[in-house]
């Protein structure tokens, strides 16, 4: 095991591209070991800062939804559910140039298609409603307005 960073960078698995390409998982596991630990966070963000190296830290979720960039790009957004009143969802976290989006629908009730699936998977009309009489089909209040 390399003791030092100057071990890995003089090391066999970085000597040449081939040798660092065959050698990535290993030497993600050293970075992720041995290197990152020896910093916090917010040490590594200011020296990539400094090399201007992209970078961001991974958060949890909780912590996601309060920091300003997401924020400022708008990753999350507000609708009102028909049934379930006012929720919060993530965007698609990419954007294509001359791409309309829309606000995606709603997630489907459970049952919400199940007459559609039905009828997709080559049902009669005499099946499902046998299916809907014994309770195994569940036809949610709205399908019919979608």
């Amino acid at each position: 095991m390399f003791k030092r960073l100057q071990d890995v960078l003089d090391g066999p698995p970085v000597a040449d591209p081939h040798a660092m390409a065959s050698s990535i998982a290993g030497l993600h596991a050293i970075a992720a070991d041995q290197i990152l630990p020896t910093r916090t966070t917010a040490e590594w963000r200011a020296l990539f800062d400094a090399l201007d190296i992209p970078c961001a830290p991974v958060m949890r979720m909780e912590a996601l939804q309060g920091d300003p960039h997401p924020k400022a790009v708008g990753l999350f957004q507000e609708y009102d559910h028909p049934t379930q009143g006012r929720l919060r969802h993530m965007r698609a976290p990419f954007t294509m140039r001359d791409v309309e989006t829309a606000t995606d629908r709603p997630p489907p009730e459970i049952g919400h298609h199940s007459l559609e699936v039905a009828r997709e998977i080559g049902l009669s009309e005499d099946q499902i409603a046998a299916l809907r009489a014994r309770g195994l089909l569940r036809q949610h209040e709205r399908e019919d307005e979608a």
